[in-house]
């Protein structure tokens, strides 16, 4: 279990990491220097923790009975301190404390409506091509899944911030949330809607795997 834990602390601190000092640069090419990150870590670590790195990840294998009660709550937990580590790096770095928000422009329905599908469609890949067990020892799973952060940004990272992980959306706005320096009003989409995303790629790789 202490390998897991270690390698999800990694995995996570260095895509949360990437997020921190690459979303706060405003570069086009943002979402590939993001995307780059997760897939390497995911070949990296896949063989020995499984290379969740997102709570929303850890839940939906979860309820598809591949990971533990008890693994689950370490895994989160190990989760969302990397990521709240990796922001105090960051924020080191860029000297500007930096966490996802959505755009100004849209409600907040179009925000969690964006993050629950794109987290779905991240949960099902992973369940699909890297937990299911009729396609063992593919060589695609980490480009794939890392594909799958890829289009979102492109897609809707105007609309929602393209976050579809409670540790990237939560993790970087805790520390300043409790020192009163920001008031960080969209935990419902970055927190409780991938979790739905989740559950909803849970049910359908059931349905369409068993």
């Amino acid at each position: 279990m202490l390998k897991k834990i270690l390698v999800e602390f990694i995995g996570t601190f260095f895509l949360v990491f990437a997020v921190v000092v690459n979303a706060s640069s405003n570069s086009q090419f943002a979402p590939f220097a993001i995307a780059a990150t997760l897939c390497v870590c995911i070949y990296a670590g896949g063989r020995i923790s499984g290379a969740h790195y997102n709570p929303a990840v850890s839940f939906s294998l979860f309820l598809r009975g591949l990971v533990s009660s008890k693994e689950l709550v370490f895994y989160v937990l190990i989760q969302m301190l990397a990521a709240i580590f990796a922001s105090l790096v960051g924020n080191l770095l860029i000297k500007i404390p930096f966490y996802p928000t959505p755009g100004d422009s849209y409600s907040m329905l179009q925000i969690i409506i964006s993050e629950l599908l794109f987290t779905f469609l991240l949960c099902l890949v992973v369940l699909n091509v890297a937990a299911e067990k009729s396609v063992p020892s593919n060589n695609y799973f980490g480009l794939a899944i890392s594909l799958v952060v890829l289009a979102g940004a492109f897609s809707v990272g105007g609309i929602s911030g393209a976050v579809f992980n409670p540790a990237v959306g939560v993790g970087p706005a805790i520390l300043p949330a409790i020192s009163g320096n920001v008031a960080h009003p969209f935990l419902t989409a970055y927190l409780i809607t991938p979790l739905v995303g989740a559950a909803f790629a849970a049910l359908v790789s059931k349905i369409i795997n068993d």
